[in-house]
């Protein structure tokens, strides 16, 4: 067995750092009895690799947060509940169900190109009510991002999270896949790294594809979120990258682990008072 002991923070690729992903064991426990902190690309982030494990026929378990608030807060995002479906064996509490309203989108799943329209209808509906034109960017980015998955991550399967934090006026979604990523998908557009690859994703007119009309989403995105005074964030292998209006061209900073597929993370200010 492997037992994955994560830190204080569930971030984007502390769930993939202990493994070598050429050979799995039989066995796996992820250990987030340490956790204090947890933002939505680490919920989506832990999702795909639960997925993956499983897939693999992996077992796995999972040890809750010793602290009992963040616990319970990982429990209102469904994470548990993906959990149990996939028979992985977990301590979190039960929770009493209750309407998080305008406040979250809990985890679900992304499984095709008509499953991403409904998910980005309903974050357009839980942003609707604080302000219409955030909820119009929402929906535009969830939307280029989700294609993403069944278009180009090679995988049937990914996870969209979002939330709002009412103290910052901020929304935040993530979306994670666990499949071939970038690197793999734009080496016949001359990727030789992972940075490289995440530069190519958001370069406008750059896909796998070879079609002209093609490749303009996530640069779609970028430059939708940086003129709204948001950012969007990308995690993929070794490599992630920040773009905000200070970073237009984008900030790379190493992982210090390696993931499959991607992780993307976007962060919308609401405008209205």
């Amino acid at each position: 067995m492997v037992q994955l002991i994560l830190g204080r923070d569930l971030h984007f690729a502390a769930p993939w750092e202990a493994f070598d992903l050429d050979e799995l064991p039989r066995e796996v426990e992820i250990d987030l009895g340490s956790v204090t902190f947890a933002l939505p690309h680490g919920i989506v982030s832990l999702a795909s690799l639960i997925d993956w494990l499983t897939r693999q026929e992996v077992a796995v378990s999972v040890r809750a947060p010793r602290n009992p608030d963040v616990a319970r807060y990982i429990t209102r995002t469904h994470l548990p509940e993906f959990m149990s479906q996939r028979f992985v064996s977990h301590d979190f509490p039960q929770i009493r169900e209750r309407d998080q309203g305008m406040r979250m989108v809990e985890l679900v799943p992304v499984t095709n190109s008509e499953s991403v329209a409904g998910l980005a209808e309903s974050v357009f509906w839980f942003a609707k009510d604080h302000d219409e034109e955030t909820a119009k960017n929402l929906y535009r980015a969830v939307c280029e991002l989700g294609e993403n998955i069944p278009s180009h991550a090679g995988t049937d399967m990914g996870f969209l999270f979002a939330q709002y934090f009412p103290y910052k006026r901020r929304y935040q979604f993530a979306l994670a896949d666990s499949g071939v990523g970038p690197l793999a998908k734009l080496a016949t557009r001359g990727a030789s790294s992972h940075a490289h690859a995440l530069t190519l994703a958001v370069t406008p007119g750059v896909s796998s594809s070879r079609d002209a009309t093609r490749g303009y989403g996530l640069s779609t995105i970028r430059e939708t979120l940086i003129n709204i005074g948001g950012n969007l964030n990308l995690a993929s292998g070794d490599s992630f990258v920040t773009f905000n209006r200070h970073n237009v061209d984008g900030r790379f900073a190493s992982l210090g682990g390696v993931i499959r597929g991607l992780v993307a993370h976007g962060e919308v200010i609401a405008l209205a008072k």
